[in-house]
C-alpha cells in the first residue's frame, strides 16, 4: 500500500482515509498542508507499507 509521509513532522497521509476515502496524494489541492505542522505536499516523500506475514508453522 502507498503512503506519503511528511518529511517535517511524521504525519503519515494514508489515501483509505484522506478527505475522501481513497483519494490518492497525487489528487489532493496543490494548496493542501500537513495537518499536523501546516507545511506543503512538497515536503512528503513516498513510502510503501508492507503488511506482515506470520511464519509460524502450524
Amino acid at each position: 500500500m502507498e503512503e506519503w509521509v511528511c518529511t517535517v513532522y511524521g504525519y503519515i497521509y494514508d489515501p483509505t482515509g484522506g478527505i475522501e476515502p481513497r483519494m490518492s496524494f497525487a489528487d489532493l489541492p496543490e494548496d493542501w498542508v500537513c495537518p499536523e505542522c501546516s507545511w506543503g505536499k512538497d515536503l512528503f516523500e513516498r513510502t510503501l507499507r508492507v503488511q506482515a506475514r506470520s511464519c509460524h508453522k502450524l
